[in-house]
């Protein structure tokens, strides 16, 4: 028993000792770390397959947060609601929108990466402890992408543009925005 879950509130003790929040958190963390490092683009760039790897850690942390109850006490939180208010009008202005098909690939791109781990960390995350972890972890993702950059990358036209990678993180203006990204991550 640590620190942690030696509080005087029972019901905070059950939620810490919970295994299968544990084990939300563990896939969570494993989303979290494919995600910011965009690990799965650049295998997918170097080995001409997508192994869906994002598609299945969000899953599996989706399934178990949703199993460990801790997913609709994540929806309590004002936070939460108001980016589920920013994903609705988001839904609302795709329909609107002069160039549907584009805006529904970034509604969709958003809806698959990104709204899940607006979820996932208030429902698993419920120490100090473990949004450090979190913080850390999406410090390493930076730190990988970084070496990673270093590895793949060629000049074309001046510009920095990372050769093996598939996807978002080739663009060099995508590149950029995710190491301001994680710069505060990495700086912590």
């Amino acid at each position: 028993i640590t620190a942690e879950t030696e509080t005087k509130d029972p019901a905070l003790r059950a939620v810490i000792v919970n295994t299968t929040r544990r084990m939300a958190f563990m896939f969570t963390v494993a989303f979290i770390y494919a995600r910011f490092s965009f690990i799965h683009e650049f295998l997918a760039g170097h080995f001409w397959i997508d192994f869906h790897i994002l598609l299945t850690l969000g899953s599996l942390a989706m399934l178990t947060c949703l199993a460990s109850g801790q997913l609709l006490s994540a929806l309590g939180s004002p936070l939460v609601r108001v980016w589920l208010g920013f994903f609705g009008f988001m839904c609302i202005s795709t329909l609107f929108s002069t160039w549907r098909g584009s805006s529904f690939e970034v509604l969709s791109a958003y809806g698959r990466t990104d709204m899940p781990l607006l979820l996932l960390i208030p429902g698993v995350a419920v120490t100090g402890a473990e949004i450090k972890k979190i913080i850390n972890v999406i410090a390493y993702a930076g730190a990988t992408t970084i070496v990673l950059g270093f590895f793949t990358n060629s000049f074309a036209a001046g510009r920095l543009v990372i050769e093996t990678a598939a996807g978002t993180i080739q663009n060099p203006n995508d590149f950029a925005a995710l190491l301001v990204l994680v710069l505060p991550a990495i700086a912590y």
